[in-house]
């Protein structure tokens, strides 16, 4: 039995550090439906056309968290990188939205964006206006707004916190960027 429960009449690849190409096709017995483990980032791909040398594949996944940050530092405006489940800058990958959570006090004071590029530069995916005032306990959950360039863009950069003003207190808070990979070819 396959990957997938279907008797294998044609080849899987159940685990390689790399993700299947144009090259992983008929000619080297993949055919639709065929699967292939990449073990650097954890994602299944599935063959949609083993057509030689001009094989598609697309990623078996769905909305997921893609990078976090856990206790984030509240009181400072320096860059704070996410620190991602897959390697970001080897993938391409669409934001739908980030979450924050487990605020360590009520964040009355603190605000800021995520940003594509170090010192607020590249895309905002969240602007700098974004205020944090709805974490008031460590149990509240803000879904942060996601900015129209954010929303609009493909992205293959680790993102970066960078508060506008910090909350005045030492404090923290967790956040999570969630969003889709997007298959590449």
């Amino acid at each position: 039995m396959g990957v997938f429960g279907r008797q294998s009449l044609y080849v899987d690849n159940p685990g390689s550090a790399k993700a299947p190409t144009v090259n992983d096709d008929s000619t080297r017995g993949f055919e639709v439906g065929s699967s292939w483990y990449d073990t650097r980032f954890g994602i299944t791909w599935v063959c949609n056309s083993a057509a030689a040398g001009a094989a598609l594949w697309s990623p078996m996944t769905g909305e997921q968290v893609l990078a976090t940050l856990i206790g984030a530092n509240m009181n400072v405006t320096t860059d704070q990188p996410f620190l991602p489940k897959f390697n970001l800058v080897g993938l391409k990958y669409a934001v739908s939205k980030i979450l924050v959570t487990n605020a360590s006090l009520d964040l009355t004071a603190a605000d800021g964006g995520v940003y594509s590029a170090a010192a607020k530069g590249g895309v905002a995916i969240v602007a700098a206006a974004q205020v944090y005032t709805a974490l008031a306990t460590a149990t509240a959950l803000l879904s942060l707004t996601i900015a129209a360039a954010g929303s609009a863009s493909v992205f293959s950069v680790v993102p970066i916190l960078s508060l506008t003003g910090s909350q005045g207190a030492a404090a923290t808070a967790d956040f999570y960027l969630i969003g889709n990979i997007i298959p590449l070819g």
